[in-house]
């Protein structure tokens, strides 16, 4: 009956032992030669604290960064607020482009523009800055 009982009992083990090491294969842990329990224990142990170092090392590394980071973060939106503005005066300029065009064709279809400099000082400004850029002639 003692024999049955130290059977059952190392069968026991060797299941344990089994199951760790399928779950640490499972993690990507090495199960070294895995004789014993302890001895997969102090293996899964050791590289457990080499990975905790290795996150502390990445951490430290990130704290050091921040100011980098956020500096390059700043500049980031420093830049996309300038070409908003830029983006803003290219969308006036454009619709500022459109209504010169617009004055243009109306103005066509009137008379024929003015020539001299007298008439071109009583044009709107839209039609001078026409007639200097050489739109109407």
């Amino acid at each position: 009956m003692n024999a049955d009982w130290n059977d059952g009992f190392k069968s026991a083990e060797l299941d344990a032992i089994a199951t760790l090491a399928r779950w640490m294969i499972a993690n990507s842990f090495a199960t070294g030669h895995g004789d014993t329990m302890a001895d997969m224990l102090r293996e899964l142990k050791w590289q457990v604290d080499e990975a905790r170092a290795d996150v502390t090392t990445l951490w430290a590394a990130i704290e050091d960064r921040e100011p980098i980071l956020t500096a390059q973060i700043a500049r980031g939106e420093a830049a996309h607020k300038r070409l908003a503005v830029w983006v803003g005066q290219a969308n006036e300029w454009k619709a500022r482009a459109e209504a010169a065009e617009a004055e243009v064709a109306r103005l066509r279809s009137l008379k024929a523009p003015a020539s001299s400099a007298a008439e071109k000082a009583r044009l709107p400004e839209t039609t001078r800055t026409l007639c200097w850029l050489g739109k109407l002639k």
